[in-house]
């Protein structure tokens, strides 16, 4: 099935790579400013000049609630292909260096579960339900379960 979206995929596509550089630190301070001011319902990364980062848990909230609320198929879609990029990362540096990978974050690996699954929650009743990358999101997000379950101790 093909989907017609208004506005222009390849936009949201640079954008998704965008935001994921500037997030990495990659980018130029006034880029990260820019996506900031011209996409803030796209990401929950950058707070207000002069204010802290809210804790992580209060953030992803917000940001899973803002996603399933809004019904603009653009912030949809880079969302999608933002997170989507970031579990194929997570997923092919465990398989390099196995659960090491968990002491990148501030988040637990069940928080990040809780995380990615409350987005997939989100991605699968939303604008881009049944696509190709919202099926590449949760075939994702069930490796990346397997990974995190292999590495918690038995359950008794």
């Amino acid at each position: 099935m093909r989907h017609n979206y208004s506005g222009d995929q390849g936009d949201y596509t640079k954008y998704a790579l965008l935001n994921q550089l500037a997030r990495d630190g990659q980018l130029i301070t006034g880029i990260n400013w820019y996506l900031t001011e011209h996409h803030e319902a796209m990401t929950d990364a950058a707070p207000e000049p002069g204010e802290e980062k809210p804790p992580w848990r209060e953030r992803k909230e917000a940001y899973v609630a803002h996603l399933a609320g809004c019904d603009d198929a653009g912030v949809h879609r880079v969302c999608l292909s933002d997170k989507l990029y970031n579990l194929r990362a997570i997923n092919a540096d465990f398989a390099e260096i196995g659960d090491q990978l968990w002491e990148r974050f501030t988040a637990e690996p069940t928080e990040q579960l809780w995380y990615f699954g409350s987005l997939s929650d989100a991605f699968a009743t939303g604008r881009l339900a049944g696509t190709r990358a919202q099926q590449a999101f949760v075939a994702e997000l069930n490796l990346m379960r397997r990974n995190v379950a292999s590495g918690l101790p038995a359950q008794s």
